[in-house]
């Protein structure tokens, strides 16, 4: 049962909550504002629509980055017209402007990717069996050729090292728009994150028949998700204690644990979305009953070259993310990863020496 939050003379009773408008922005808003209203706080939704959305025909990493998504949703903050912006963590830059904080880490939904095939393609490719099954990097080697609609770099260096015989070709838009463009045949498959599936549920496949599909789970070991993926986050202003305090119950501190040690590894490769990285941490119990940080990291290049590395971490009292991380990346060091940056034409960060 969710707690109520006493009011107090400075306390407001009332959020106004920034957000994206396509139809997973506001689902998650809308999720967030379910969540306040059991606490007996009020909320409205004041929705933006962001450079991110409006530039459709280029690469993020060529338009600015990730922080276009986020960008107006802070300058609504700033003006006063609303307190608090809910986000995909995995949108968020791992550098927030000065004038930001997060507010609030929520518990983690699903973390890995979904590989969405037009079921035609999926018979041609050897993959018409495969709907709601999990698809190793193995088995959809022996799969395709398949052309899959993706704007991320991490995506397609992942299909590149694992399955060469997929090609990766351009696609932005929501949801939505991708899936209408998968449908119309402009590619065979397309790549999704699978707490954006679970998030829009059923809804989704009221305009599109879901016996069109064949839905692949990708194998979180070898397709290792972006940092943050999975996690919704609630970024508010530097000076919002109060909006902070009632944030504090929809804070889930093992999530923000876990994102901090794989923002900390990209922040410190001076990561962005031009960088192909992926990053896991989660809490596992092993054979003995004792609880483990497990963490796995990826830094790869569209050749198929990789840097990977995975760490256990007892998961004792008082540890720091930033303890995890700094073993991640001497792992990744230990890897190769500062040749793989060179030839990403990347800066090689301090931390990382050269093999």
């Amino acid at each position: 049962m969710t707690s109520k939050i006493p009011p107090t003379s400075t306390t407001p009773t009332e959020l106004r909550i920034a957000t994206r408008g396509s139809p997973l922005a506001l689902w998650q808003a809308r999720h967030v504002a379910a969540k306040l209203d059991a606490t007996g706080i009020n909320t409205t939704l004041h929705v933006v629509k962001t450079t991110g959305d409006i530039v459709q025909d280029r690469f993020l990493h060529e338009i600015g980055g990730k922080g276009l998504f986020v960008k107006e949703l802070e300058e609504a903050m700033l003006a006063g017209r609303a307190d608090i912006a809910v986000h995909s963590l995995k949108d968020m830059p791992v550098n927030l402007p000065p004038a930001f904080r997060m507010g609030a880490i929520m518990k983690r939904d699903l973390a890995h990717d979904v590989l969405i095939v037009r079921a035609i393609s999926a018979a041609s490719a050897g993959l018409s069996g495969s709907d709601k099954q999990w698809l190793s990097a193995a088995d959809l080697a022996s799969a395709g050729p398949l052309t899959v609609g993706t704007s991320s770099l991490r995506r397609s260096s992942l299909f590149a090292r694992h399955a060469p015989k997929l090609r990766c070709l351009p696609v932005r838009g929501n949801v939505e728009t991708r899936l209408r463009k998968l449908q119309e045949g402009q590619f065979d498959a397309i790549v999704l994150a699978a707490a954006s599936l679970e998030r829009l549920g059923d809804t989704l496949w009221e305009q599109l028949p879901r016996s069109g599909f064949v839905v692949c789970q990708l194998d979180i070991q070898d397709f290792i998700p972006c940092a943050g993926q999975g996690a919704l986050a609630i970024e508010i202003p530097n000076n919002g204690d109060d909006c902070a305090e009632i944030l504090r119950p929809l804070h889930c501190s093992e999530t923000a644990f876990c994102v901090e040690v794989e923002r900390s590894v990209l922040r410190s490769l001076g990561g962005d979305c031009t960088m192909p990285f992926g990053a896991l941490c989660r809490i596992e119990v092993a054979a003995d009953g004792q609880r483990q940080w497990v963490a796995t990291a990826t830094i790869l290049n569209n050749d198929g070259e990789h840097a990977t590395t995975r760490v256990n971490v007892a998961a004792t009292e008082g540890l720091a993310p930033g303890t995890i991380a700094s073993r991640i990346l001497s792992g990744l060091s230990e890897q190769g990863a500062a040749d793989i940056l060179v030839r990403l034409r990347l800066p090689v960060p301090d931390v990382m020496r050269l093999n």
